[in-house]
């Protein structure tokens, strides 16, 4: 850790870079300029959902707490023909597609921006909420490391920065900042085929690889699987090295348990991106559809 100029304040990634009070870290990355132009990208007008199904039968990972899901019907008490339904949904904001907010991972009793940690408690997030991002709409990059037929991913498999290149060059494009950048494993294609690897533990990005897309500014990264992190990870490998390194000191989104099979077969990258989490006052996360629009 090193301090800032006027030797009050740590630089640790991208903390002071909008300034002391920032509390949306890289979605300061989608300028109106940059918003404008992703929407020009689609030539086709077609919309690819990417978030996976929410329910009892939904994946849940990480000891989360199942879903639970009723319907409430109402009868018309004199016409028998006529009624209405209605859904309760209780479950965990990071269960199932998700997305997590910059005050989900602290560190040395820090968050995002220098924050403390004890702005976060069990009345939610005083800071960082993820009810402060309101809608993403982006120029989405897919990074299919599937694509080799040569490999297959295993649990604890490390995804390196080589194995992002070789997906980035499948379609001669760069990435640039505000990007929504993601990577596909092929992992949540296990979990809808009822393998039962999908819960032995997931492929997920090197540390090296972490620090390369940080460092080319996404606003956001997401994955197929449940925590972008490799697991297990090997002995003296810190196990959150991904969600420190995006969330807590660079400000970048990340998105988990994503399913982009049919993206991928689509061969278009980029595309314009839209999501757009729940307005959960003081929330720590939340349950996303975000689609692909080519």
């Amino acid at each position: 850790m090193t301090t800032s100029t006027d030797g009050l304040r740590p630089t640790i990634g991208n903390w002071g870079r909008w300034g002391a009070d920032d509390e949306v870290g890289a979605l300061n990355h989608l300028t109106p300029d940059r918003v404008i132009a992703s929407l020009q990208i689609p030539t086709q007008g077609r919309v690819i959902a990417l978030g996976s199904e929410i329910g009892k039968r939904g994946a849940l990972t990480g000891g989360r707490n199942p879903t639970w899901h009723v319907s409430i019907s109402v009868q018309h008490p004199s016409d028998h023909g006529r009624g209405r339904a209605e859904d309760t949904l209780t479950l965990h904001t990071h269960a199932h597609s998700h997305m997590d907010g910059l005050a989900h991972i602290w560190k040395d009793g820090h968050l995002y921006n220098d924050f403390p940690s004890t702005e976060v408690g069990r009345g939610g997030a005083n800071r960082l909420s993820i009810g402060n991002v309101g809608g993403i709409v982006a120029r989405g990059i897919l990074l299919d490391v599937t694509q080799d037929a040569n490999r297959t991913w295993r649990v604890g498999e490390l995804i390196e920065i080589a194995d992002l290149e070789l997906a980035l060059a499948a379609h001669t494009t760069t990435l640039q900042a505000g990007d929504a950048v993601l990577v596909r494993t092929g992992w949540f294609d296990l979990f809808k085929s009822g393998d039962k690897a999908f819960h032995q533990g997931e492929p997920g990005l090197s540390e090296s690889a972490t620090d390369w897309l940080a460092a080319h500014d996404p606003v956001l990264v997401g994955m197929d699987n449940s925590a972008l992190e490799p697991m297990p990870v090997a002995a003296g490998v810190n196990p959150l090295y991904v969600h420190e390194t995006f969330l807590r000191d660079h400000g970048i989104y990340m998105l988990e348990l994503l399913d982009l099979a049919e993206l991928a077969a689509a061969h278009v990258s980029p595309f314009l991106f839209v999501a757009a989490p729940l307005k959960i006052d003081r929330g720590l996360g939340s349950p996303i559809n975000p689609v692909a629009v080519i």
